[in-house]
């Protein structure tokens, strides 16, 4: 429920982050878990809006500094597999494929292993990987990033 609070409050302030949100967060969550979140959310305020630039409606920025670009390939990948339905879901993978093509490599493996999911679940993995491997973007998805997603995944 503190966490629920903390949610509401930030819809509640219109400034990145205030003395007052601050003593908020800390006061419902404690100070190290505040100051963490508070960092994470800062964090992610400087990325841009990632689920406008998978679904196209935004000019893809990719940050710059490997903290800003491992958040922003969180958000990808937290954008990718919800789309309503399987119209959705194209345009999410489409943006997906854009979006991951802009990385460096190292992240763009990092983007793609963490896109498929854990093979601890064999159905929803081979799904992704069906989705993913059989995609038109992946050939020149794997030309330009294959090798550093074949080192990310230890098949060197």
């Amino acid at each position: 429920r503190s966490w629920e609070r903390v949610s509401t409050m930030l819809g509640m302030f219109n400034v990145k982050q205030s003395d007052l949100l601050c003593a908020a967060v800390y006061g419902l969550v404690g100070k190290a878990a505040g100051a963490e979140f508070l960092a994470f959310h800062s964090l992610g305020s400087k990325i841009g809006d990632v689920g406008a630039m998978i679904r196209g409606k935004a000019k893809i920025k990719i940050p710059k500094s490997p903290d800003q670009t491992y958040a922003f390939c969180a958000a990808i990948n937290y954008h990718l597999w919800s789309g309503k339905n399987s119209e959705d879901e194209k345009l999410l993978l489409n943006g997906f494929f854009k979006l991951s093509l802009a990385l460096d490599s190292d992240f763009a493996g990092m983007v793609m292993a963490d896109a498929l999911g854990s093979a601890e679940d064999p159905m929803r993995h081979a799904d992704r990987s069906h989705k993913l491997f059989g995609h038109p973007q992946y050939a020149d998805w794997n030309k330009c990033h294959g090798k550093a997603f074949q080192k990310y995944r230890g098949e060197e």
